[in-house]
């Protein structure tokens, strides 16, 4: 894969993200998100959780959106150590690919958010 089409097809990934925002609003692509992270997090291996009783809710995940961001964006093309202090646990190798997503899943989790389906601006706007 050339640069250039590295370069393209990341662009194109955020403009269909924005459209997708501009289409549904924020606050529900927020939820959709936050729905993704939940099931990465409930498929990953147990993980050390905080919270106010067993009821499972009011706890908090072991690895904060901020820390998961600031690792996304820490990328220098170098190996970098097994125990980098920068990489949350769930970002670690082993649990990588709980955060692997194909399309036809975003495009489920987008349905059951927002009770509509995008088969159709998929297939124009990221199929083609």
């Amino acid at each position: 894969m050339s640069p250039e089409y590295l370069n393209v097809y990341i662009k194109k990934a955020h403009l269909v993200i924005r459209m997708l925002e501009l289409r549904f609003g924020q606050p529900v692509l927020l939820q959709v998100f936050n729905k993704l992270f939940v099931l990465a997090h409930l498929s990953s291996p147990a993980q050390e959780t905080t919270g106010a009783g067993g009821d499972g809710g009011g706890g908090s995940v072991s690895c904060s959106i901020k820390d998961a961001k600031s690792a996304l964006s820490v990328s220098t093309g170098e190996a970098q150590p097994a125990q980098h202090p920068a990489v949350p646990p769930c970002l670690s190798d082993e649990n990588q690919s709980n955060l692997l997503l194909s399309t036809d899943s975003f495009r489920r989790i987008i349905s059951t958010v927002t009770g509509q389906d995008i088969k159709n601006f998929l297939d124009l706007w990221v199929y083609k």
